[in-house]
């Protein structure tokens, strides 16, 4: 039996702003050390995975003036470095390696520990060498996955957030931004690998109605659940493209 579908001008206009959801976007150029030489990644069998993403969402719109700017934080609990873990084990199973999952850890402590960083010689593992260092003997680890917030002015990183961009009488466009940086140190706590890679998805309301100017209209519940689902799959599968691309 053939299906009538009647397609109204709204249902179209949502079907439009929706085709710029779906794929993922790489927002900035990749730095870092991305892959190893094959005898260093010969070498790494047993891996842990350490993330240190933050417990809340930065919600900000950069206004037409600094006037407009706008500033919001939702909670969001462990989900960030969930999506994380995910994402590390998937890469490194697929790669043949065994997974240690380090839950287990002081989260915001580390982080802080990591965000305190004046300068970076290495990586950002040399700033929790010791825990680090802790959790290589305690799981007899042959190498560490450490993923990290990754906030640098000067590259256009800003961690992750829900960013909203004005034009002249509202949003330009919003975008879901992982950044963070994933990390692959030995058990020695020395590079192997880096990635810094802006990821993100462009966004649009769940209704498909337009984004408002007011930063706190546009916050309701049902926004902010598409919001963390989408920043969940811009994490896990950031991370495993990171380490996919790391030489294993």
């Amino acid at each position: 039996m053939p299906l009538n579908i009647s397609l109204t001008p709204a249902w179209c206009r949502t079907a439009r702003r929706m085709l710029l959801v779906l794929p993922l976007l790489a927002l900035l150029a990749a730095c870092g050390t991305p892959t190893m030489q094959p005898e260093q990644a010969a070498a790494v069998k047993r891996v842990g995975v350490v993330s240190l993403l933050p417990a809340e969402l930065l919600y900000e719109k950069i206004g037409v003036t600094v006037f407009n700017n706008e500033r919001a934080t939702r909670p969001v609990g462990d989900v960030f470095n969930q999506a994380a873990r995910q994402g590390a084990e998937r890469a490194l199973t697929l790669a043949g390696r065994e997974v240690v999952q380090i839950d287990d850890i002081d989260v915001p402590s580390l982080a802080r520990r990591v965000r305190s960083a004046s300068i970076i010689f290495d990586s950002n593992a040399e700033q929790i060498e010791d825990s680090l260092l802790a959790q290589v003997r305690k799981h007899r680890l042959d190498a560490i996955v450490l993923i990290t917030e990754n906030i640098d002015g000067e590259r256009g990183l800003h961690g992750i957030r829900m960013l909203f961009r004005s034009g002249i009488g509202g949003i330009r466009f919003a975008v879901a931004q992982g950044g963070f940086a994933t990390t692959l140190v030995d058990a020695r706590i020395k590079k192997l690998a880096a990635n810094y890679i802006g990821h993100g998805s462009r966004m649009v309301r769940p209704d498909g109605t337009e984004w408002t100017y007011r930063l706190n209209v546009d916050l309701d519940d049902a926004t902010h659940a598409l919001v963390l689902s989408r920043l969940r799959q811009v994490i896990a599968e950031g991370v495993a493209s990171d380490l996919s691309g790391m030489g294993f």
